[in-house]
């Protein structure tokens, strides 16, 4: 099972390797408490991770993430979301308009989830599939 884990997040971070040489922070400063979380976007494409830090549930509303300044996204347009937490069996979530964000997302205690935006999903999914190396005992 751990080998599996590891072999899925290497061949997911092979994949969207050019995404991860940008980083812009999203959500109020790391407190150890409160979720926290990274963007990688280039042109308005990319990954998100949110961390839940805390012994207790969080939700985050989208309008908290995605009006986030640094993210530069055009706030006339639509989002597209994607949650890559299981990188080889991706969830497409809802699409959301920034000028009037609604909905959230929830995270258990001591999670993490992996937000796609605006990516195209079969690709990245046959790119995790070529990289995805299977490992014997």
């Amino acid at each position: 099972e751990v080998v599996d884990f590891f072999c899925d997040w290497t061949a997911f971070f092979k994949t969207i390797r050019p995404y991860l040489q940008e980083y812009q922070h999203i959500l109020p400063p790391p407190d150890g408490i409160h979720p926290d979380g990274s963007a990688h976007l280039i042109d308005g494409q990319g990954f998100m991770v949110l961390c839940n830090p805390a012994d207790k549930p969080a939700s985050i509303t989208w309008e908290e993430i995605l009006t986030e300044p640094e993210l530069e996204f055009n706030l006339d347009s639509t989002i597209n979301l994607t949650d890559w937490t299981k990188p080889l069996s991706p969830v497409k979530l809802s699409s959301v308009n920034l000028t009037k964000p609604r909905g959230s997302i929830s995270m258990e205690p001591l999670s993490y989830r992996v937000i796609g935006v605006n990516v195209d999903i079969k690709a990245i999914s046959d790119g995790i599939r070529r990289n995805r190396v299977s490992y014997k005992n």
